[in-house]
């Protein structure tokens, strides 16, 4: 069993509708894969990229019949019609979660769960209204940040004076409100500086879905060690991401993702941080690398290979689902 924090799956599909949907596709994740590989379900991710490739997509996919403009705002607002349209085709397999307690009842009904997440916040424009009407249409987790500063602050960056520059002050305030209102700070993609001024004014636990280690693969997207203390100390998660280049310094030509160096980088965050702070952020269908890990049903290789490392199943339910499923039990 587990679950994932992170997937770009709807993007995909909206690039080329051509591929499938939510039940069934071409890609790394689709609902009966997810039934398939045991899953508890996961975050679909709103992944709100540049405007000239939100431009691209007036075509060939669900925007055809709900897109007039392509705003970003427009774009989310169809993404999240989409999601929900598939659930409720699908509702004898899964189901939306909200909360926790929406976890367990769908567990309780032998339902996986579907949570809905956002990619590069911008689409707020500096309207606390905007980021209420995100929770409205079932958004509970939010990277700040993509690759470009917006209105909440300073994406991570290889300058050094960009990655020393923070949240602005609407996006210390939007942290609080987000903390009352129950949607999780996802600190994947801040920089540096940003993200010690969500650890600062963040009441409530906060995550970074899709990162890991600086000190195992020098990418600036990766966390410090010091950064990871910090998460697990606010009583957050890591969801590991399956990305080789954030795997391995040098991926080689063959740029493959390991299942034994996505061990790697679960083990030594777990010496940091300890082993409640980490989780499965695989950003599938995001990512372009070869992949041990094809698809969700291939998760197992995962499993397989921490019982290998001596990781007891008291600890691999704790990676694999329990640890985050705390976190939206304090969160949400």
């Amino acid at each position: 069993m587990y679950f994932d924090l992170h997937c770009d799956t709807i993007y995909r599909l909206s690039e080329d509708f051509d591929k499938g949907n939510l039940a069934s596709n071409e890609l790394c994740v689709d609902f009966n894969k997810m039934a398939e590989s045991g899953a508890l379900g996961r975050f679909f991710a709103i992944f709100v990229t540049t405007p000239e490739e939100l431009a691209k997509l007036k075509r060939g996919s669900f925007f055809d019949q709900t897109l007039q403009e392509t705003t970003a705002m427009d774009y989310i607002n169809a993404s999240a019609r989409f999601f929900h349209s598939e659930l409720e085709k699908n509702r004898r397999l899964i189901a939306f979660a909200g909360n926790f307690c929406d976890i367990e009842t769908n567990r309780k009904n032998g339902l996986m769960s579907a949570m809905l997440s956002i990619e590069d916040g911008r689409a707020a424009d500096n309207k606390f209204e905007n980021i209420k009407h995100f929770h409205d249409l079932g958004v509970r987790l939010m990277n700040l940040t993509w690759n470009a500063p917006n209105c909440f602050g300073m994406c991570v960056s290889k300058d050094p004076e960009r990655n020393a520059t923070g949240l602005t002050s609407f996006g210390k305030q939007a942290v609080e409100y987000m903390n009352e209102l129950g949607i999780i700070i996802d600190v994947s993609h801040l920089s540096d500086k940003s993200f010690s001024d969500v650890a600062e004014i963040s009441k409530k636990p906060f995550i970074a879905s899709h990162s890991n280690s600086r000190t195992l693969t020098p990418h600036i997207r990766n966390l410090t060690d010091e950064m990871v203390k910090t998460v697990a100390e606010r009583g957050g998660v890591i969801g590991i991401n399956f990305a080789a280049e954030f795997l391995d310094e040098h991926p080689g030509k063959e740029n493959l993702s390991r299942v034994t160096r996505i061990a790697d980088h679960m083990i030594h965050m777990i010496n940091i941080g300890g082993i409640e702070c980490i989780a499965i952020g695989s950003d599938l269908d995001g990512i372009s690398c070869e992949l041990e890990i094809r698809d969700t049903s291939y998760m197992y290789l995962l499993f397989d290979e921490l019982k290998r490392r001596g990781c007891s199943d008291s600890h691999i339910e704790k990676i694999t689902f329990a640890n985050i499923f705390r976190v939206l039990k304090d969160c949400l």
